[in-house]
């Protein structure tokens, strides 16, 4: 009887532990390829369609860009459910996905605002939801804010801003003011920069970031490509979805470009994806306001 007992298996056998092996590297591998197309989409998304709606009105329409925006945003919440067993591969931790969280309520109340775009604001609420419930009891897995993310955000903050001034100093030289700035109080316009802020940040930031210097830089590291070539190949790819707008150019697309290498080194040695939204959402808040002051400060001198 003992010597049953002894030669008895108590756990699984080797063929179960094979079993289970292969059952999670399938499910890995099915994971993988339902983000790969989820990727593919929104790029298709950022690459094509947008630039070429630009292209035709110069400005998107009004009532398009919260489909737009879900469009962008349901993805998002796929690939954060899908890939929330290695969040670190894609830069996700704990208040990139707070962020992520909140630009979901921010853009459907956004959408909820106009009657045609009811759908959308459905569309967010189950996105949101789905999110949610997709990480909840797995939030542990997402690194939590470190000193060294407080460190690279405010390093990116003052970076947005450089890259603001990069970017309209040669424009406001260039352009010419036809009307005079309006002399608006102080407490006036720091609040519309806070609101620009708030704005930039649920919409530009927490859409574009996850895509780019997350789900597409995890994609590239996956294929075994080094940070260096993920960091390039997601830089060209941000900037050439900014081609086609009312404000592109040359220069907008070179400093797209330059942002998009900033962001992603941002991301990569953080390894959050908060510091490149702070830099992103500062950088898209201060172009025009900087722009504005700066075309009356050069003309006043013409």
């Amino acid at each position: 009887m003992l010597n049953f007992i002894r030669q008895s298996p108590i756990g699984p056998s080797r063929e179960t532990n094979a079993g289970m092996a292969l059952n999670t590297v399938t499910n890995d591998r099915k994971k993988d390829l339902r983000t790969f197309v989820c990727l593919g989409f929104v790029l298709l998304v950022l690459e094509v369609l947008i630039p070429w709606m630009a292209g035709i009105w110069g400005l998107l329409p009004r009532a398009a860009a919260p489909i737009l925006e879900l469009a962008l945003y349901g993805p998002i919440a796929l690939m954060t459910v899908w890939t929330r067993s290695a969040p670190a591969r894609y830069h996700m931790d704990k208040s990139s996905l707070w962020i992520v969280a909140g630009s979901g309520v921010f853009l459907g109340l956004a959408a909820f605002g106009s009657a045609e775009s009811l759908l959308a604001s459905v569309g967010f609420a189950l996105a949101l939801g789905f999110l949610l419930r997709g990480v909840k009891g797995r939030i542990g897995g997402f690194r939590s804010w470190s000193p060294n993310t407080l460190k690279w955000t405010i390093f990116g903050a003052g970076g947005g801003l450089v890259l603001g001034v990069i970017y309209a100093v040669p424009r406001a030289i260039t352009s010419v003011v036809t009307e005079p700035v309006d002399k608006a109080g102080g407490i006036t316009i720091l609040a519309g920069i806070a609101f620009g802020f708030v704005s930039q940040l649920a919409r530009s930031s927490a859409l574009e970031e996850p895509i780019y210097r997350g789900f597409l830089w995890g994609a590239l590291r996956r294929a075994r490509m080094t940070d260096w070539v993920a960091c390039v190949i997601q830089a060209v790819l941000f900037a050439a979805a900014h081609r086609g707008y009312g404000v592109s150019g040359p220069w907008y697309i070179t400093t797209a470009l330059l942002g998009g290498v900033f962001f992603g080194l941002l991301a990569w040695r953080s390894r959050s994806l908060i510091p490149s939204m702070v830099a992103h959402a500062l950088y898209n808040t201060v172009q025009v306001p900087l722009l504005v002051i700066l075309s009356e400060v050069f003309r006043q001198y013409r």
